[in-house]
Order: structure tokens, then C-alpha cells, then sequence
């Protein structure tokens, strides 16, 4: 993690002691001219011409520093006449000392070092010509003095500089970072790491090229000069070039080296140094910066590169991280644009907060219309608290299906089938689909299944199956259950004479006349052909089973108008009620025997056989000798 905070700045220190140093030759130069004024009274002009020129010379160091050679050289002069003047040199000592700190915090290295020892040279060569016998012992320790002060200025100048190089690549550097982390193109990542590495060596007339393996061959892909050139084989890379990816780490290639590099990719005027800086990458093609340094880089600058190498490793894995999961999401977003499904997501009370298109489709309701409503408020209103279970209980499973309805834009009520799911973070998923059209047909097809296709009436199968199930219900509630069995009386002359059309609609009349007679309870059914059926469920009472049947002898011997054809019909009807233990074939063979027996007995009938096999009345409810219910 870099830190971001901005570190001191060393030019700041190194300019603290420019002014202190300053103020102190202004301060020695004083002293020395009232030195001069008590030595010799008659030097006074001289003095302060030599004290103007000091406070001049201090002025000017401080403004312009190692670009006023001119200033330096003309201040020397005064300066070895004032040393002159005075007989023992250390006296002196105050003033060269902050002159030589001026000149090491200013002036360049050899300037600095060679006006110190000049100083001490000229002002002993001078005292010879005058006749005075030189010191060399006082001459070597004031030049030694001056050297030492010379050089302690230089070193904090290098520190202070070297700690505001390293402040300033920081800083750089953590630009880099955070433009880096708003890239979302792989060329715009090479292309700020060419500018971001030119910048970090501080080093004028630099360039970096960005390097990029691809089957075998390297291509630069950024450059800072604008022409990245041709590819280059990876078999005519020097070995050290390719050593540096297995180590991982910056290195400043050999000269030798280098001068294998000078027309790789490019063709470029040498170089003294060569800087590789290897990528960090798992999976992808190899990578590396290459930069070509007109001057040797400083140590610090390697340890910088290899953090910055590492920071682009980093960048690159968020943009490949950021293009799956984009095209994930793309993917994902696709799906649910394109389903056919409706997928919505509810918060944690059900409100909507997002829907796919096919939910305007399917159910009417615009986006913006459900977006922050309660799902609530299209279900349909008895299916509203299964819902709310499901909500409640979907912690406990991964998913949850619901059946309900949910209710259109124009009002109408759809049957949907959904599967709920607990996201994470809280709220819900919801996959709906309109089953509407597959129930109805579904019922269409059991109502195939078990219905006469021409009367709507039960069939075989159904009338079957409801009848066993009401004679197992009496055996447990001891009520018996009785079958009608009704056959229409001449039929066949209808079609013979008629058609098949006018057959038909007969049937369909017949079927009618059986629905509106009988209770809702029983079942009426077509049996097949012009034979019909009806169950009697609770048919306990005898008496109103006789009547029941001759209601329905009567509905059917009524005339029937079919189109322009007016028919008579009559039919024969048998049947039997349930005894106590009794199977449903059992007691069908019973019915069908008493209807035969009608038909075989001059048709036109009806004929009921009660438990105990007694014939009863229809008119009187009275049992006759026959066993048939006379008219």
C-alpha cells in the first residue's frame, strides 16, 4: 500500500541552510571589516568595498546558486585581498567556513572544492611575495578545515536532493497507481506504464518501450517515442533479456548486452544503460519494459521499478477480473433480457426492484409502474398467505415453488408457477411463469380424458371411477348409492331416416335434458352409442330413487325439435341401488340387467331393483307382481 501522505521536502532543509549560512557571511564579513578598521584605520574604504562585495556575492549565491560561476570568481578576489591583511589565517576561519558551506550548497562539487583550496594557496603565495614567512601548518589545517566543510554541504545537498527524488517518484508513482485503477483497456495500461516509467528515472532523454510476447515474437505495444518498430523474434533476444523474466526483478543490462539491443524493435542510437523491468504474469504472454537511459540509474530507482512492476501486475489482473465479470454480466443480462421467464427482484419486505422485459410481455405492467410496489398487489388474494409461507420458509430451503395467480394490467388473472430464492444480502429472486395456457390445456386434455367428446357428458372411464370410489364411501358411511342405466328406445331408425347429424343432436338433447333433471351430486354419462348412465349418490330412500327415475322417463319421452325435424323418443330405463359389501362391477351387472330385462319386456320403461331384489312402482311407490313400474 503507498502511503499518500507528501513526505518533507529536503530542498526545504537544504534552503533553511542557504539562508543561515548566508546570514552568517553577512554576519563574518561585518566582523571582519571592524577587525580591519581596528588593524589598520587607513584600509577603511577598502574594507567595506570587501564587506559590500561579501553581502553581495552571499545575495547573489542565494539567488542564482551554481549557474553564477561569474559571481563566485569575482567574489574570490576580495576575499583572498581581505585574507592578506591579516597576519594568522584562522582568524579567517569564520568566514571561509560559511563561505565554503555557501559553495557546497550551491556551487557544483569540483567548483566547490577547488575555490577552497585556491583560497588557502593564493593568500600564502601572497604573504610570500610581501615577505612574510608562510605557515604550512596553519595553511593545511585551513585547508583541510575548508574541504571538510565543503563536503559536509555536499552530502546534505545529496540527501536533501535523493530524499526529494524519492518524494517526487512516490508521488508520481501513486499517480500512476490511481490512474491505473481507472483503465479498463489493456493499451491504455501499457501506454501510462511507457509514461510512467520514463518519468520515475528522472533521467533527461529517456525512453521506454513496452514489450509483449506473442507466439514467440515480441511486439512493442507503448512506446514513448511513438514508433514501436517491428516484432522480434524471441530467438534472436539475448539470453540475459530472457533470464530477466525467470528472475523476476528489474536489471540493468550489460554492455554488451545492450549493444545486441540497440536495433531490437527499433532502431536507436546506443545507450550507456539499459533497464529491463519484467511484468508480473501468471497465465498471460510475457511482458516487460524496456528503458533506455542516457546516464546510469541511481540504485533506488531499481527497488521503484520493481514496486511500480508489481502495482502493474496488480492493474492488470482487476482489468482481466473486470472484462470476465463484465462479459459475465453480459451474459447474465442476455438470459434474463431475453427469457421468456419474468425474473424479478424483491427486497425484504417484497417490494420490486428490478423486472426483465418479459414481465411487461407477459403480464401488461410497465417497468416503472411495479418498480418499488409490493408483489403483493398482483397476487391474487387467496393465494396472497402461501406466498407470504414461501417468504417466510425460504430461508430453510434453497428454493421455494409457488403456484398462484398473479393479476394482469387489463384485471385478467393468470396462473403462474414461480421459484423463489433468498438472495444474499436479503430480498428475494423470482422466476414466474405464465402457465395459463398450459392448464388450460391440460384440463382440456383430462377433460378429453373423461368426457364424452359429442355430449360433454362423463365417459365410460370417468363414470367408472367415480362409481367405485362412491361404493368404497359406502361401505364406510352404510349409505348405498344406486346406477340408472337409459336406453333410447329405436334409435338407429333416427340416423337411418335422419342422418348422423340429426342423431347427434339428439344426443346432445338427451345429454341436456340428464344434466337438468338430476341432482348436482350425480354424475350423468354416455356410456357409449345411444346408452347413458347416471350415478345416485345417497340413494337410501327407495321412494325418491322410483321417482327420481320416472322424471327422467317423462324428460325423455318429451318431443324434441332438432332444426326442422320434430322427433318422438322414448327410452327404457333400469337400474339398482347398492347392498352392503357390494363391488361397483356387481352392482353395474345389476343395472344392466334390469335395463335388458325392460327392453326384452316391451321397452318404454322403468324398472328399479332394490337391495333385497323387490320391484317398485315408480307411480305408487308399490311393489307389483311383475317387478315393473307400470304407466
Amino acid at each position: 500500500m503507498l502511503d499518500t501522505r507528501e513526505a518533507p521536502g529536503g530542498a526545504q532543509l537544504v534552503e533553511r541552510f542557504r539562508r543561515l549560512f548566508g546570514l552568517f557571511t553577512l554576519a563574518m564579513s561585518a566582523c571582519i571589516v571592524v577587525q580591519i578598521l581596528d588593524v589598520a584605520p587607513r584600509l577603511w574604504p577598502g574594507a567595506a568595498l570587501a564587506a559590500c562585495g561579501l553581502a553581495a556575492w552571499a545575495h547573489a549565491m542565494q539567488r542564482w546558486g551554481d549557474r553564477s560561476l561569474l559571481v563566485d570568481v569575482t567574489v574570490f578576489v576580495p576575499l583572498a585581498a581581505t585574507g592578506i591583511l591579516f597576519d594568522n589565517h584562522l582568524y579567517l576561519f569564520p568566514l571561509l567556513f560559511v563561505t565554503a558551506f555557501q559553495r557546497g550548497f550551491h556551487a557544483t562539487a569540483r567548483r566547490a572544492y577547488v575555490l577552497a583550496l585556491v583560497s588557502v594557496v593564493v593568500w600564502e603565495l601572497a604573504r610570500a611575495q610581501v615577505g612574510e614567512v608562510p605557515r604550512p601548518g596553519t595553511a593545511v589545517a585551513l585547508g583541510v578545515m575548508l574541504v571538510v566543510a565543503t563536503s559536509f554541504a555536499r552530502v546534505v545537498r545529496r540527501t536533501a536532493e535523493r530524499s526529494d527524488r524519492a518524494a517526487r517518484r512516490e508521488h508520481r508513482l501513486l499517480q500512476s497507481v490511481v490512474a491505473l485503477t481507472h483503465v479498463s483497456d489493456p493499451s491504455d495500461i501499457f501506454e501510462e506504464v511507457a509514461r510512467t516509467g520514463v518519468d520515475l528515472t528522472e533521467i533527461p532523454g529517456a525512453i521506454a518501450v513496452v514489450w509483449e510476447a506473442a507466439d514467440d515474437e515480441f511486439r512493442a505495444v507503448a512506446s514513448t517515442r511513438g514508433n514501436r518498430g517491428n516484432g522480434v523474434q524471441a530467438a534472436v533476444l539475448p539470453g540475459q533479456v530472457l533470464r530477466v523474466f525467470e528472475l523476476g526483478r528489474p536489471v540493468v543490462l550489460d554492455g554488451q548486452v545492450a549493444r545486441e539491443l540497440q536495433h531490437v524493435g527499433e532502431s536507436t542510437p546506443f545507450y550507456p544503460a539499459y533497464v529491463m523491468v519484467p511484468l508480473p504474469r501468471a497465465e498471460r504472454p510475457r511482458a516487460a519494459v524496456l528503458l533506455y537511459c542516457p546516464d546510469h540509474p541511481d540504485d533506488d530507482l531499481l527497488e521503484l521499478l520493481h514496486r511500480f512492476a508489481v502495482e502493474v501486475g496488480l492493474a492488470e489482473e482487476r482489468v482481466v477480473l473486470l472484462s470476465k465479470l463484465a462479459a459475465r454480466e453480459a451474459r447474465l443480462s442476455s438470459i434474463i433480457n431475453h427469457s421468456s421467464d419474468v425474473i424479478a427482484l424483491l427486497d425484504q419486505v417484497g417490494c420490486i426492484t428490478m423486472v426483465n422485459p418479459a414481465g411487461e410481455q407477459r403480464f401488461g405492467h410497465r417497468n416503472e409502474d411495479v418498480l418499488g410496489r409490493s408483489v403483493f398487489e398482483l397476487v391474487h388474494p387467496e393465494d396472497r398467505e402461501s406466498v407470504q409461507e414461501a417468504m417466510r420458509g425460504i430461508f430453510t430451503a434453497e428454493s421455494v415453488e409457488i403456484a398462484c395467480r398473479f393479476r394482469t394490467a387489463s384485471g385478467e388473472w393468470r396462473d403462474v408457477e414461480s421459484q423463489m430464492t433468498a438472495r444474499d444480502g436479503g430480498g428475494f429472486v423470482l422466476n414466474a411463469r405464465d402457465v395459463t395456457e398450459r392448464k388450460a390445456l391440460e384440463a382440456e386434455i383430462v377433460h378429453r380424458a373423461f368426457h364424452d367428446p359429442l355430449t360433454g357428458l362423463a365417459n365410460r372411464a370417468l363414470f367408472f371411477d367415480r362409481l367405485q370410489h362412491a361404493v368404497e364411501r359406502s361401505k364406510r358411511t352404510h349409505v348405498p348409492v344406486a346406477v340408472l342405466m337409459i336406453d333410447l328406445d329405436d334409435f338407429k331408425p333416427v340416423n337411418d331416416t335422419y342422418g348422423h347429424q340429426v342423431g347427434d343432436a339428439l344426443l346432445v338433447e338427451v345429454a341436456r335434458r340428464l344434466e337438468t333433471t338430476v341432482r348436482q351430486i350425480d354424475t350423468p354419462a354416455r356410456i357409449g352409442g345411444d346408452e347413458f348412465a347416471v350415478l345416485i349418490e345417497e340413494a337410501a330412500d327407495l321412494g325418491e330413487l322410483a321417482l327420481l327415475a320416472e322424471r327422467l322417463h317423462e324428460q325423455l319421452r318429451l318431443p324434441a325439435q332438432v332444426g326442422s325435424v320434430s322427433l318422438t323418443m322414448s327410452a327404457s330405463v333400469g337400474g339398482a341401488t347398492s347392498t352392503f359389501g357390494e363391488t361397483h362391477d356387481n352392482l353395474m351387472r345389476r343395472a344392466d340387467e334390469a335395463l335388458y330385462s325392460v327392453k326384452y319386456s316391451g321397452k318404454d320403461r322403468v324398472r328399479l331393483v332394490g337391495p333385497d331384489d323387490l320391484r317398485l312402482l315408480a307411480d305408487a311407490a308399490a311393489p307389483v307382481a311383475d317387478g315393473t313400474v307400470s304407466r
